[in-house]
């Protein structure tokens, strides 16, 4: 059953009157009004309480129109008031405003009442008596957050150890952090982070995207340390079309609500959530090992994200090397990849670029040979601006 929108008292009046304001608001749109009907002052006032909109006449038996008014007023303050004049009693109106009433419907010159003005009436009483919408909560005051999104060239280059790091660092700096493992099969943070959360992401794409709102990914989101919390991948895995398009766009809707930096662990996959995530991205790191092969892969990504329509000042790399020396100038990784170079990172002596359970091979504290650590990139994922969700129809090509 719909819920009724607003009580209405009617004082006085003629029959056909009655009849007509019964029938006219049990078809008005926009909402259920139940009426009730008093013949005289004497016998409403005792009702009003049970209202919250009074139709008075002006001509009652029992009352002059002006301390009719007076009377309801005083005794429902917190009840809107509706004064029915005639024409003859036109400034009647205006004194009954002045008196405290919320409204003055005046009857046409048959003393008909018209039924667009009556609603009118009602709904501006209603207004000036019900209380104003409470303040939408902290989180929906809170500025958005911004995406900042870390993309391997290809599987096996560190992703994910350098997504935590970044994220870990960033929550150092006093941001709230979400780092988020968005793919649809496990990876390696659940070993990195030695935890296994009952909630991963497999519960977010079970789930219609208008479902996903604020308060759902508040409960998923597993804190690992100050200011820092995670969202692991499904443990098994799952259809790679549920993580759709709209998902993604739901899900950073959300994010972006509870974190000041929301940090994305991307598959190198070119997945449907793959547009939509990567322009909202304030910033793109993309992780690339320095091997002649994963260049050529990395520089084949920065043209996938740019034809996402995602400016060259939004992609960056983050190039991990395990030679004892770097084997290219700065200027040949420019060149190759086709995007700048934000970190390059030795990995160190006897561990492995692609991490295993509990290894983490310190890649954010190193620097390389060419002298770019990450202090810079976290400088500038810590500034980064928070970009206009848009969801077009634009499709991986």
């Amino acid at each position: 059953m719909s819920a009724v929108k607003a009580r209405v008292l009617l004082v006085g009046g003629p029959p056909s009157q009655v009849r007509l304001v019964c029938e006219t608001l049990a078809t008005a749109t926009g909402g259920i009004y139940e009426v009730s009907h008093a013949s005289r002052l004497a016998d409403a006032l005792p009702q009003l309480a049970g209202n919250d909109v009074v139709l008075l006449e002006s001509l009652l038996a029992d009352a002059a129109p002006a301390a009719a008014v007076e009377r309801v007023t005083s005794a429902a303050p917190g009840v809107g008031l509706v004064l029915l004049v005639r024409p003859p009693d036109a400034e009647l109106g205006r004194q009954a405003l002045e008196s405290g009433a919320d409204a003055v419907v005046v009857k046409d010159q048959f003393w008909e009442l018209d039924c667009g003005r009556l609603i009118r009436a009602i709904d501006k009483a209603l207004a000036a008596h019900r209380p104003a919408p409470a303040d939408p909560p902290a989180m929906e005051r809170r500025p958005r957050g911004a995406v900042l999104s870390v993309i391997g060239a290809k599987g096996g280059v560190a992703t994910t150890s350098i997504a935590l790091r970044l994220s870990r660092a960033l929550a150092e700096r006093g941001k709230r952090t979400a780092l988020i493992e968005l793919r649809t099969w496990a990876g390696t943070l659940a070993g990195l982070l030695s935890v296994r959360p009952a909630s991963h992401l497999g519960q977010v794409l079970s789930m219609e995207p208008a479902a996903l709102v604020p308060q759902v990914f508040d409960e998923l989101l597993a804190g690992v340390a100050p200011n820092l919390k995670v969202l692991l991948a499904p443990p098994e895995p799952v259809d790679p079309d549920l993580l759709s398009a709209e998902r993604a766009h739901a899900t950073l809707e959300s994010l972006t609500r509870i974190a000041q930096r929301v940090v994305l662990d991307l598959p190198c996959a070119c997945t449907p959530a793959l547009p939509v995530v990567a322009r909202a991205s304030s910033f793109i790191a993309l992780v690339v090992e320095a091997e002649s092969g994963c260049l050529r892969q990395a520089r084949g990504v920065v043209e996938l994200l740019r034809s996402f329509s995602v400016g060259a000042a939004r992609i960056g790399a983050v190039v991990v090397y395990r030679t004892p020396a770097l084997d290219y100038t700065l200027q040949d990784l420019r060149d190759t990849l086709g995007c700048d170079v934000l970190a390059t990172l030795p990995v160190p002596p006897g561990c492995r670029v692609a991490t295993r359970d509990g290894e983490d091979p310190g890649l954010v504290s190193a620097s390389g040979a060419l002298g770019l650590g990450v202090e810079g990139l976290v400088d500038r994922l810590d500034t980064a601006n928070a970009l206009p969700l848009r969801f077009g129809p634009i499709s991986p090509t």
